[in-house]
């Protein structure tokens, strides 16, 4: 709030409480907690961008690309032709690459215009701590091995970024592209362009960012919601044993002769036939 009080802030969590919602109600534009959809996220951000509220200045652009596109496109490639850099980048200050010439196959120029701007800022700040809040450092180098970045403020609006590799010379660098800068400061400073963004249809550029950003994601996680097959029971049934079988235990005592012919296992008159033979 303090750097920025007229930015948006919207607080998503996935620890959110009671007590937390109704700070966040207070002091910021938009709260979520998790869960939520799609859907959910686009009415929180949309909602702070409805209270967004201008001032009625109108608020200087950075750059009009179909009026200046031709003239700092030539600047940009003057400057690379002078310092054989594999590219050079016209960043705007918030971040975006407003142009390039060179060759960029292989680069993520997006990040890199991100990531330049990013130092620019937090060099501001290393400006101040150092008491220094009339004036910023105008650029920055970083040395590779197989690349160097060489970056310049223009007008606090727009920055160059030139790689280069090796076998250039950084002092050649850093001459024409403070060169080049003081051109393209020149430029836009002889013919301004203002936007007012009170007339900016800003509602309907943001829902098309919406759509562009999550195409292909459904509004509602539910919706690919798959049902998990029942559970199966893996418990082993169970099973009663059999009654045990009662086991006739063995005579302990040989039959008698008698007991025998009682039995029917012998005959009567076996002795009888013996004593004949």
């Amino acid at each position: 709030r303090q750097l920025s009080p007229q930015t948006q802030v919207v607080m998503m969590t996935a620890y959110g409480s009671a007590e937390l919602q109704s700070e966040a109600v207070d002091t910021l534009d938009g709260y979520i907690n998790k869960p939520f959809s799609i859907k959910q996220i686009r009415e929180i951000v949309e909602g702070a961008l409805n209270h967004t509220t201008h001032d009625g200045q109108p608020v200087p652009q950075s750059i009009d690309r179909s009026t200046y596109a031709d003239k700092s496109n030539d600047l940009l490639k003057k400057l690379q032709a002078n310092t054989s850099a594999q590219c050079v980048l016209l960043i705007d200050a918030s971040g975006y690459m407003v142009s390039a010439v060179g060759t960029t196959v292989g680069l993520d120029t997006t990040t890199i215009s991100a990531l330049v701007a990013a130092n620019f800022t937090a060099s501001i700040e290393l400006a101040n701590l150092l008491g220094s809040r009339d004036s910023i450092f105008k650029s920055s180098f970083f040395e590779g091995i197989d690349y160097n970045v060489y970056a310049y403020d223009i007008n606090r609006q727009l920055l160059l970024a030139v790689i280069f590799g090796p076998t250039a010379k950084p002092g050649v660098v850093w001459y024409y592209t403070k060169q080049t800068a003081s051109d393209l400061a020149q430029l836009y400073e002889e013919q301004p362009v203002q936007l007012n963004l009170k007339d900016a249809n800003l509602g309907s550029a943001f829902e098309l960012e919406l759509d562009n950003m999550f195409d292909g994601i459904d509004n509602d996680p539910q919706d690919n919601f798959v049902a998990s097959p029942p559970e199966v029971d893996l418990k082993p049934e169970k099973v009663t044993p059999a009654a045990p079988v009662k086991k006739t235990e063995p005579q302990s005592k040989p039959m008698t002769f008698e007991q025998a012919v009682a039995a029917g296992l012998v005959p009567q008159n076996i002795l009888q036939r013996e004593q004949v033979r």
